[in-house]
């Protein structure tokens, strides 16, 4: 497996992307993420601390992981990269909803000290 290009099975169906390509779309994917968090600061929202949290801690190890893992695949593994690759990739957006239901919330929430 080449190590500057990742692969992933679904189905019948095979992706295969650079890793520098991934990388610019995980960087923008940031830069929204970050954009939002700007406008709340910016319009006085406060944001519920802990799903803050869970957003950035996910977001930012799922990514990591998603790197990390075509470099340390070997033959013998009993789970293949595509297995760890799509369930952190499932894991990192579904955790991106962290982050929607606590702009959601706190853009109708009148109470600005909720944390």
């Amino acid at each position: 497996m080449d190590k500057q290009i990742m692969s992933v099975s679904i189905h019948n169906d095979y992706y295969v992307f650079s890793i520098s390509d991934f990388s610019v779309l995980i960087s923008y994917l940031f830069g929204i993420v970050g954009f939002g968090y700007l406008m709340m600061k910016i319009y006085n929202k406060k944001l519920i601390k802990w799903l803050n949290w869970m957003h950035i801690i996910v977001s930012i190890s799922g990514a990591s992981i998603l790197f990390i893992v075509p470099y340390l695949y070997t033959e013998n593994d009993l789970v293949t990269p595509n297995t760890i690759l799509i369930l952190t990739g499932l894991v990192v957006i579904f955790s991106q909803l962290f982050y929607l239901i606590n702009i959601i919330i706190s853009i109708f929430r009148k109470d600005k000290s909720f944390n």
